[in-house]
This record gives C-alpha cells, sequence and structure tokens, in this order.
C-alpha cells in the first residue's frame, strides 16, 4: 500500500477543463471535474477504500502535478492513503481504477494495515445531484 509524501516534483501535464458548470457534496472539494474528501478519521488501507465506496468514491488515483498541488493544498501532505497497491509481488503498482502506476514520484511504502487519514475522489456532477 502507498501514501503520499510531501514531494514537489515539476512535471508538464494538460490541465483538463469543463464547459458544463459541475459540482460536489457538501463538505468535499472540486479540482478540475473531479471532487475530493480528506478523511478526519483513521483506518487501514482496505478499511479506507471501504468507506469511499460507501460514498460512490474511491481512493484518489493522482494524475497530475497540478492534482498532487491541490491535494497538499486539501491537507495531503500528511501521511494519507492514496489509491495505489502493488499488484502482485514484483509486478508493479496500480491504481485502484485499474491503471498501473507509471509516474516517478516518489512515494512511501507502508503496511496496509497501518491507520491513516485518506483521500477519497470521484468525478464531479454536471447536474446538480450530488451523491
Amino acid at each position: 500500500c502507498v501514501i503520499i509524501i510531501n514531494t514537489k516534483q515539476k512535471s508538464q501535464t494538460e490541465r483538463s477543463v469543463s464547459a458544463l458548470p459541475v459540482f460536489c457534496p457538501a463538505g468535499w472539494r472540486r479540482f478540475g471535474c473531479s471532487c475530493y474528501l480528506l478523511s478526519s478519521s483513521m483506518s487501514s488501507w482496505e478499511g479506507s477504500r471501504a468507506q469511499c465506496l460507501l460514498t460512490g468514491a474511491d481512493l484518489v488515483t493522482i494524475s497530475s502535478q497540478e492534482e498532487m498541488e491541490f491535494l497538499d493544498q486539501l491537507g495531503a501532505q500528511l501521511k494519507v492513503w492514496i489509491g495505489l497497491k502493488e499488484a502482485s509481488r514484483g509486478s508493479g503498482w496500480k491504481w485502484t481504477d485499474g491503471t498501473f502506476n507509471r509516474g516517478s514520484r516518489s512515494w512511501s511504502e507502508e503496511w496496509c494495515s497501518q491507520l491513516l487519514r485518506w483521500v477519497c475522489e470521484k468525478k464531479a456532477s454536471t447536474s446538480g445531484r450530488l451523491q
């Protein structure tokens, strides 16, 4: 299991722009077309993921330097669970959305049973109806 550690690497990525207004539930913060929630409680990686899934979200998949900087501002510069886990021994790291980690960021590996806060991510709503 992997957590965020505060790293400042520069990368060039494209920002996503939405033509439609998007909304996030109360207590969630919007960045691009996604909504994010930093937990106030602590849990294992599996427990953290289960809590995200209960809200229609999943542990965050970090795809850009800008998103990482947003998470730092959100308070994720602390140790928090993210949606990255070893696929199988020695086969690489996989995000909860099914993609393999291709970035060169410095993540910190931790025991999945360690109790930490976490960050959930879900798509923002374009209808104004919030889940």
